[in-house]
Protein backbone atom coordinates (compact mmCIF):
# COMPACT_ATOMS: atom_id res chain seq x y z
CA UNK A 1 0.00 0.00 0.00
CA UNK A 2 1.26 3.22 -1.12
CA UNK A 3 0.59 5.88 1.65
CA UNK A 4 2.15 9.40 2.38
CA UNK A 5 3.37 9.51 5.82
CA UNK A 6 4.16 13.31 7.58
CA UNK A 7 6.49 13.31 10.16
CA UNK A 8 7.25 16.25 12.23
CA UNK A 9 10.34 16.84 15.14
CA UNK A 10 9.68 18.61 18.21
CA UNK A 11 13.65 19.43 19.76
CA UNK A 12 14.34 20.08 23.14
CA UNK A 13 16.93 21.95 24.71
CA UNK A 14 18.51 19.22 25.91
CA UNK A 15 18.99 17.99 22.23
CA UNK A 16 21.05 18.49 19.50
CA UNK A 17 19.06 20.04 16.52
CA UNK A 18 18.81 17.88 13.59
CA UNK A 19 17.23 17.94 10.57
CA UNK A 20 15.69 15.85 7.45
CA UNK A 21 18.20 14.17 5.44
CA UNK A 22 15.50 14.49 2.67
CA UNK A 23 12.23 16.12 1.75
CA UNK A 24 9.96 17.40 -0.42
CA UNK A 25 7.74 20.41 0.43
CA UNK A 26 8.23 19.38 4.06
CA UNK A 27 7.37 15.68 3.87
CA UNK A 28 10.21 13.40 4.21
CA UNK A 29 11.48 11.07 1.54
CA UNK A 30 12.33 7.65 2.72
CA UNK A 31 16.00 6.26 1.53
CA UNK A 32 14.56 2.65 1.37
CA UNK A 33 11.18 1.02 1.98
CA UNK A 34 12.64 -1.82 4.44
CA UNK A 35 14.18 -1.69 8.18
CA UNK A 36 17.40 -0.37 9.24
CA UNK A 37 20.45 -2.15 9.75
CA UNK A 38 22.89 0.53 10.71
CA UNK A 39 25.83 3.08 9.85
CA UNK A 40 29.26 1.95 8.69
CA UNK A 41 31.99 3.51 10.53
CA UNK A 42 31.90 6.74 8.26
CA UNK A 43 28.40 7.01 8.15
CA UNK A 44 28.68 7.24 4.71
CA UNK A 45 26.62 4.11 3.64
CA UNK A 46 24.27 2.58 5.47
CA UNK A 47 23.11 -1.45 5.56
CA UNK A 48 18.90 -2.47 5.42
CA UNK A 49 16.86 -5.23 5.26
CA UNK A 50 14.49 -4.62 2.49
CA UNK A 51 12.11 -7.49 0.65
CA UNK A 52 13.99 -9.84 2.80
CA UNK A 53 17.69 -8.99 1.28
CA UNK A 54 20.37 -7.09 2.52
CA UNK A 55 21.34 -4.21 0.82
CA UNK A 56 23.89 -1.34 1.34
CA UNK A 57 22.72 1.92 0.57
CA UNK A 58 24.13 5.53 -0.32
CA UNK A 59 22.21 7.89 1.48
CA UNK A 60 23.33 10.72 -0.87
CA UNK A 61 22.23 9.15 -4.10
CA UNK A 62 20.31 6.63 -2.62
CA UNK A 63 21.97 3.82 -4.85
CA UNK A 64 21.46 0.28 -3.58
CA UNK A 65 23.47 -2.57 -3.69
CA UNK A 66 22.28 -6.23 -3.02
CA UNK A 67 24.63 -8.42 -0.93
CA UNK A 68 22.28 -11.66 0.14
CA UNK A 69 20.95 -13.72 -1.94
CA UNK A 70 19.94 -16.29 0.54
CA UNK A 71 16.08 -17.00 2.17
CA UNK A 72 14.55 -14.27 4.83
CA UNK A 73 17.80 -12.27 5.44
CA UNK A 74 17.41 -9.47 8.42
CA UNK A 75 18.39 -7.62 10.81
CA UNK A 76 22.17 -6.75 9.34
CA UNK A 77 24.59 -5.26 11.51
CA UNK A 78 28.03 -3.40 9.66
CA UNK A 79 30.79 -3.89 11.96
CA UNK A 80 32.77 -1.71 13.91
CA UNK A 81 36.10 -1.92 11.50
CA UNK A 82 33.74 -1.85 8.41
CA UNK A 83 34.43 -4.91 6.96
CA UNK A 84 32.07 -7.29 7.52
CA UNK A 85 28.05 -7.23 7.63
CA UNK A 86 26.62 -9.84 9.94
CA UNK A 87 22.74 -11.35 9.42
CA UNK A 88 19.98 -13.71 10.49
CA UNK A 89 18.85 -15.90 7.36
CA UNK A 90 17.13 -18.82 6.59
CA UNK A 91 19.74 -19.88 4.61
CA UNK A 92 19.48 -21.95 1.52
CA UNK A 93 15.60 -22.98 2.40
CA UNK A 94 15.18 -26.92 3.41
CA UNK A 95 12.54 -28.51 5.35
CA UNK A 96 14.61 -28.13 8.08
CA UNK A 97 15.32 -24.41 7.70
CA UNK A 98 15.56 -22.06 10.91
CA UNK A 99 17.36 -18.94 11.08
CA UNK A 100 20.61 -18.81 11.83
CA UNK A 101 23.97 -15.78 11.87
CA UNK A 102 25.59 -15.19 8.76
CA UNK A 103 28.46 -12.69 7.91
CA UNK A 104 28.98 -11.15 4.64
CA UNK A 105 31.67 -8.73 3.16
CA UNK A 106 30.31 -5.18 2.07
CA UNK A 107 31.04 -5.64 -1.29
CA UNK A 108 28.67 -9.52 -1.21
CA UNK A 109 31.74 -11.30 -1.35
CA UNK A 110 32.95 -14.22 1.33
CA UNK A 111 29.00 -15.30 2.41
CA UNK A 112 29.16 -18.26 5.45
CA UNK A 113 27.36 -18.73 8.20
CA UNK A 114 29.00 -18.08 11.67
CA UNK A 115 26.54 -19.53 14.25
CA UNK A 116 26.28 -23.45 15.59
CA UNK A 117 25.76 -25.70 12.69
CA UNK A 118 23.20 -28.36 13.40
CA UNK A 119 20.74 -26.78 15.88
CA UNK A 120 17.15 -26.18 15.46
CA UNK A 121 17.05 -23.20 17.95
CA UNK A 122 17.14 -20.38 15.69
CA UNK A 123 19.24 -17.42 15.98
CA UNK A 124 18.63 -14.23 15.65
CA UNK A 125 19.90 -10.72 16.22
CA UNK A 126 23.53 -10.34 15.57
CA UNK A 127 25.20 -7.60 17.24
CA UNK A 128 28.66 -6.48 17.27
CA UNK A 129 31.39 -6.03 20.25
CA UNK A 130 33.57 -2.54 19.51
CA UNK A 131 36.50 -3.79 18.33
CA UNK A 132 34.79 -6.52 16.11
CA UNK A 133 36.38 -9.05 17.13
CA UNK A 134 32.77 -10.41 18.92
CA UNK A 135 29.34 -11.50 18.57
CA UNK A 136 26.25 -11.64 20.50
CA UNK A 137 22.55 -12.76 19.28
CA UNK A 138 20.01 -14.46 20.68
CA UNK A 139 19.98 -18.36 20.44
CA UNK A 140 16.60 -19.56 21.37
CA UNK A 141 15.00 -17.38 24.23
CA UNK A 142 18.58 -16.89 25.49
CA UNK A 143 21.61 -14.86 24.61
CA UNK A 144 24.71 -16.27 22.98
CA UNK A 145 28.39 -14.73 22.30
CA UNK A 146 31.48 -16.25 20.39
CA UNK A 147 34.40 -15.10 18.94
CA UNK A 148 33.52 -12.83 15.00
CA UNK A 149 34.43 -16.40 13.14
CA UNK A 150 31.51 -18.29 15.48
CA UNK A 151 34.33 -20.25 16.92
CA UNK A 152 33.80 -20.90 20.94
CA UNK A 153 30.13 -20.13 21.22
CA UNK A 154 28.51 -20.25 24.29
CA UNK A 155 25.34 -18.89 26.03
CA UNK A 156 26.15 -15.68 27.68
CA UNK A 157 22.68 -15.22 29.80
CA UNK A 158 22.69 -17.35 33.04
CA UNK A 159 19.13 -16.68 33.61
CA UNK A 160 17.17 -16.76 29.76
CA UNK A 161 13.89 -15.26 29.57
CA UNK A 162 10.85 -16.92 29.21
CA UNK A 163 9.82 -16.12 26.16
CA UNK A 164 12.58 -13.99 24.35
CA UNK A 165 15.72 -11.69 24.84
CA UNK A 166 16.69 -9.32 21.90
CA UNK A 167 19.92 -7.64 22.07
CA UNK A 168 19.63 -3.38 22.13
CA UNK A 169 23.18 -2.61 22.16
CA UNK A 170 26.87 -2.73 23.66
CA UNK A 171 28.74 -0.30 25.59
CA UNK A 172 31.40 1.66 23.28
CA UNK A 173 33.74 -0.25 26.65
CA UNK A 174 32.91 -4.13 25.39
CA UNK A 175 31.90 -4.54 29.14
CA UNK A 176 28.55 -3.81 28.95
CA UNK A 177 25.43 -5.34 26.78
CA UNK A 178 21.64 -3.66 26.85
CA UNK A 179 19.00 -6.27 25.92
CA UNK A 180 15.26 -6.77 26.36
CA UNK A 181 13.74 -9.30 28.23
CA UNK A 182 10.40 -10.61 28.11
CA UNK A 183 9.31 -12.85 31.36
CA UNK A 184 5.89 -13.92 29.84
CA UNK A 185 3.42 -14.51 27.20
CA UNK A 186 0.74 -12.37 28.02
CA UNK A 187 -0.22 -8.85 27.33
CA UNK A 188 0.61 -7.59 30.77
CA UNK A 189 4.46 -9.16 30.37
CA UNK A 190 5.75 -6.10 28.94
CA UNK A 191 9.55 -6.24 27.81
CA UNK A 192 12.08 -4.92 30.42
CA UNK A 193 15.70 -3.21 29.88
CA UNK A 194 18.07 -5.30 31.14
CA UNK A 195 22.22 -5.02 30.70
CA UNK A 196 24.76 -8.14 31.50
CA UNK A 197 28.33 -7.97 32.32
CA UNK A 198 30.10 -9.88 29.29
CA UNK A 199 32.76 -11.19 31.22
CA UNK A 200 30.64 -11.56 34.53
CA UNK A 201 28.05 -12.52 33.14
CA UNK A 202 26.27 -10.04 36.31
CA UNK A 203 22.27 -9.30 34.79
CA UNK A 204 20.76 -6.26 36.08
CA UNK A 205 16.94 -4.82 35.46
CA UNK A 206 17.18 -1.07 34.81
CA UNK A 207 13.37 -0.85 36.54
CA UNK A 208 12.87 2.83 35.26
CA UNK A 209 12.29 1.63 31.91
CA UNK A 210 10.03 -0.91 29.94
CA UNK A 211 7.82 -1.45 27.17
CA UNK A 212 10.47 0.04 25.05
CA UNK A 213 10.75 -0.71 21.26
CA UNK A 214 14.79 0.41 20.91
CA UNK A 215 17.38 1.87 23.04
CA UNK A 216 21.30 2.77 22.66
CA UNK A 217 23.88 3.96 24.98
CA UNK A 218 25.50 7.12 25.12
CA UNK A 219 29.17 7.21 23.75
CA UNK A 220 30.36 7.26 27.34
CA UNK A 221 27.66 4.94 28.70
CA UNK A 222 26.31 7.22 31.29
CA UNK A 223 22.75 7.62 29.18
CA UNK A 224 20.31 5.37 28.07
CA UNK A 225 18.33 6.73 25.16
CA UNK A 226 15.15 4.72 24.27
CA UNK A 227 11.96 4.95 21.99
CA UNK A 228 8.15 3.77 23.24
CA UNK A 229 5.91 3.54 21.72
CA UNK A 230 4.68 7.67 21.98
CA UNK A 231 7.40 7.72 19.50
CA UNK A 232 10.06 9.72 21.77
CA UNK A 233 13.39 9.20 22.11
CA UNK A 234 13.96 9.80 25.61
CA UNK A 235 17.23 9.84 27.32
CA UNK A 236 18.01 7.93 30.96
CA UNK A 237 20.53 9.32 33.46
CA UNK A 238 22.21 5.72 34.80
CA UNK A 239 23.24 7.74 37.60
CA UNK A 240 20.56 9.79 38.67
CA UNK A 241 18.00 7.97 37.16
CA UNK A 242 16.18 11.04 35.75
CA UNK A 243 14.38 10.79 32.36
CA UNK A 244 13.92 13.40 30.00
CA UNK A 245 12.51 13.52 26.31
CA UNK A 246 15.53 14.20 24.01
CA UNK A 247 13.88 14.09 19.93
CA UNK A 248 9.73 13.50 19.00
CA UNK A 249 9.43 11.47 15.80
CA UNK A 250 5.77 12.21 14.81
CA UNK A 251 4.84 9.25 12.50
CA UNK A 252 1.07 8.32 11.43
CA UNK A 253 2.39 4.49 11.44
CA UNK A 254 4.81 4.68 14.22
CA UNK A 255 8.32 4.56 14.75
CA UNK A 256 10.06 1.21 15.16
CA UNK A 257 13.78 1.45 15.63
CA UNK A 258 16.11 4.07 15.46
CA UNK A 259 20.26 3.44 15.37
CA UNK A 260 23.11 6.53 15.91
CA UNK A 261 25.97 7.16 14.15
CA UNK A 262 28.85 6.44 15.23
CA UNK A 263 29.78 10.27 15.81
CA UNK A 264 25.98 10.29 16.88
CA UNK A 265 25.71 13.17 14.45
CA UNK A 266 22.79 11.40 12.59
CA UNK A 267 19.88 9.23 13.30
CA UNK A 268 19.03 6.56 11.38
CA UNK A 269 15.56 5.17 12.06
CA UNK A 270 11.98 3.30 10.55
CA UNK A 271 8.37 3.30 10.86
CA UNK A 272 6.37 0.57 10.70
CA UNK A 273 2.44 0.05 10.48
CA UNK A 274 -0.51 -2.26 9.55
CA UNK A 275 -0.40 -2.89 5.55
CA UNK A 276 2.06 -0.26 5.15
CA UNK A 277 5.87 -1.77 4.64
CA UNK A 278 8.23 0.12 6.83
CA UNK A 279 10.51 2.41 5.57
CA UNK A 280 14.42 3.79 6.24
CA UNK A 281 14.54 7.82 7.25
CA UNK A 282 17.72 9.85 8.08
CA UNK A 283 18.30 12.67 10.54
CA UNK A 284 21.73 14.52 10.17
CA UNK A 285 22.39 17.28 12.90
CA UNK A 286 22.56 21.03 11.87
Amino acid sequence: MNKRIIISFIIYTVAMPFALFSQSNGIPVPLITGSIGGFNPESSAIVCESEHRIFIVNPKTKEKKKISTLTWDATPKWSPDGKTIVFQSYGKLSSSSTFAIWMVNPDGTNLRQVSPLNTEVAGQHPYWSPDSKKIAWTQGKQLWIANADGKNAKPLTISPAIEYENILDWSKDGKTILYARRDGYMVEDKLQLWTIDVDTQQQTKINDISDMNAAKFSEDGTTIYFLKNDNYINSYNTKTKQIAKFLELKCKNGVSNFQFSADFKTVLFDDEGPNVDSRVYILKAK
